[in-house]
């Protein structure tokens, strides 16, 4: 018996691994793509921006030489998929299922997520002009937990950036997942 097996911790699977259990509708006659490869193309291209069938087929051509390094290559002996075959397979795909199968790679517990966000509470344009004399509320909650941190801020949209990452620093927040504005996302230089 492999005892270091049965002492890990369990890990989640990757996103890859989780789409080969989604239920395959698809006929098995003339099925030349694996599942997982059509579905995480599928989400790639949306994520990327590339939503409609024409343009995920501009993602894959764009993308080509990557995804070919990304997939193991006996998945692909049929070359890559194209926007016909994602389309049909999407077409047949369980989305309960499908839903399901995400569902369990996304799932954070209750209290591991904090959602930080700033919200403007007065004056924040006049006659139509910006006023970047404006009060902004930062806030931390925590799924489950309720408000972990409030503060007030004012003036500009900087001194938000400024206060949320002093509120990343006094939370220990070690193995949480934090959702924020794409404002914060910010290069340090």
């Amino acid at each position: 018996m492999n005892t270091k097996a049965i002492s890990q911790k369990p890990t989640k699977p990757n996103i890859f691994q989780a789409l080969q259990k989604v239920k395959n509708g698809r006929r098995k006659e003339g099925t030349r793509h694996h599942i997982s490869v059509v579905l995480l193309i599928n989400i790639m291209a949306i994520m990327s921006g590339y939503t409609g069938i024409r343009s995920k087929q501009d993602f894959i051509d764009r993308n080509k030489k990557e995804l070919l390094k990304i997939f193991d290559p006996a998945l692909l002996k049929h070359g890559l998929p194209c926007k016909n075959t994602i389309d049909r397979t999407m077409q047949v795909v369980d989305f309960d299922d499908l839903n399901k199968v995400l569902s369990q790679v996304f799932e954070t517990p209750i209290g591991s997520s904090i959602h930080i966000d700033g919200k403007a509470i007065r004056s924040t344009s006049q006659n139509g002009q910006s006023n970047q004399t404006f009060t902004s509320v930062v806030t931390a909650f925590a799924n489950g937990k309720g408000i972990m941190a409030r503060s007030f801020v004012n003036g500009s949209k900087k001194n938000e950036i400024s206060t949320v990452q002093d509120i990343i620093q006094a939370l220990n927040l070690e193995g949480m997942v934090l959702t924020l504005d794409a404002l914060h996302c910010q290069k340090k230089q």
